[in-house]
């Protein structure tokens, strides 16, 4: 059992390194996401004053921002933070 797992693991190093470029994830940009989870709900006003904004004030100061997307809700709220790669 020990030998099959040690020759598919070789096999799967080796095909590896053949895969081309193309077939790599584009690495453009350096996603982040923050969730905030709120017990009982809350109103979406409530959640986008208490949550959402204080949030955003903090993000918005991080190096790198490219773009902030805040997603308020009734159960908490969630920001996605996307910022340009550090080798750019």
């Amino acid at each position: 059992m020990g030998v099959l797992v040690a020759a598919l693991t070789a096999w799967g190093l080796i095909a590896l390194r053949g895969l081309p470029v193309e077939l790599m994830p584009n690495a453009a940009s350096e996603t982040v996401t923050v969730s905030v989870a709120v017990r009982g709900g809350m109103a979406p006003t409530d959640v986008e004053t208490l949550i959402v904004r204080p949030l955003e004030s903090a993000l918005g100061d991080l190096p790198r921002l490219k773009s902030l997307f805040p997603t308020p809700r009734k159960t908490g709220a969630r920001s996605r933070w996307i910022s340009t790669p550090a080798w750019t």
